[in-house]
């Protein structure tokens, strides 16, 4: 059973919508419905919703909809929030285009003003998803039918490779914790046990950012710049530097897919992968994602979960920006 978000206008959709929702309820889905009542503002309330679901289907007439005045600067209507709400979140999106128009004085079309909005957002939808076009009920459920078992697919393949990157995850947070230093005689303590914090400090710097040589930490250099290059000489901590963070967001990144956030990205919206440049110049003559996949393997070895379908296909779908 999936929880299925139903969003469209309401006035001009009214025996669509009750289509779709006991299509939904025979077939065994929940169908969260839009303009329930709620403490937080309809626009609020709607998008949270949208967030919460597994699935979107949009039904699109040819009427815009209420447009909420506060925080919505480009004057959208619920039903566009929405439906961007749902990209945003990586929703799996059903879309439904009418192409009838059975009562023509309930639809936009005669409106100037209104007129342009409807047609820009159906034009929207059209080059973002693929809908399924329909004049009747018939072809409304017989659109809706496909567009969710083609959603459901997606669903889940969206599932096994969130598992694969756990998985990765997981793997990370075991072998970063091992100290890179043998000590002769002696047990290697675990690097999270003996780690001192660092600072950076150097490079160029970028508009609006803290000028050259002030020490700044790990984090705050990584939100100012997409890419890092640490240099200092042996002994100074680069090696731990880079996997006590590695550890951190690998664990960020963990408990937060376990939040009711659903954020599933670490402090600075990074995806950890960690791997050594003598790794990747030993598969120099493999594609790109193959070199990267054997040398993470190479370097996580016995850490992996039997279980993990860890092969070059794990980063052909981004989960968030990586960070390498």
């Amino acid at each position: 059973m999936a929880k299925v978000y139903v969003s469209s206008t309401i006035i001009d959709l009214r025996p669509e919508r009750y289509a779709v929702q006991e299509w939904l309820r025979l077939a065994r889905h929940q169908a969260v419905d839009s303009y329930l009542p709620d403490s937080d503002t309809v626009r609020e309330s709607c998008l949270d919703d949208v967030g919460r679901c597994d699935l979107y289907v949009l039904i699109v007439g040819h009427r815009y909809g209420f447009q909420p005045a506060e925080d919505n600067p480009e004057g959208l209507s619920i039903t566009h929030l929405e439906f961007r709400r749902a990209g945003e979140c990586g929703i799996p999106r059903v879309a439904l285009l009418r192409t009838s128009i059975p009562d023509v004085h309930v639809s936009d079309l005669q409106d100037p003003a209104r007129a342009p909005l409807v047609l820009g957002f159906r034009d929207e939808v059209a080059r973002q998803v693929r809908p399924a076009e329909f004049s009747d009920l018939q072809g409304l459920i017989q659109g809706l039918s496909t567009g969710i078992q083609g959603a459901l697919d997606k669903l889940e393949g969206a599932r096994s490779h969130q598992s694969d990157v756990v998985a990765l995850m997981r793997a990370q947070v075991r072998a970063t914790d091992k100290l890179p230093y043998r000590r002769y005689g002696m047990r290697r303590p675990p690097l999270s046990s003996v780690y001192v914090r660092q600072s950076l400090s150097g490079g160029i710097a970028s508009p609006g950012s803290a000028p050259p040589n002030a020490p700044c930490s790990v984090e705050e250099a990584l939100a100012r710049h997409r890419h890092l290059i640490v240099i200092g000489g042996p002994g100074l901590g680069k090696s731990t530097l880079t996997l006590q963070l590695v550890r951190r967001l690998a664990r960020d990144w963990l408990d937060s897919r376990s939040s009711s956030a659903g954020d599933h990205r670490g402090p600075v919206g990074l995806v950890p992968l960690r791997v050594t440049g003598r790794e990747l110049a030993a598969a120099i003559d493999d594609p790109w994602l193959q070199a990267l996949c054997n040398a993470a393997r190479s370097e996580l070895g016995g850490h992996l979960d039997l279980e993990a379908d860890f092969s070059s296909d794990l980063f052909k779908r981004p989960v968030g920006e990586t960070l390498g």
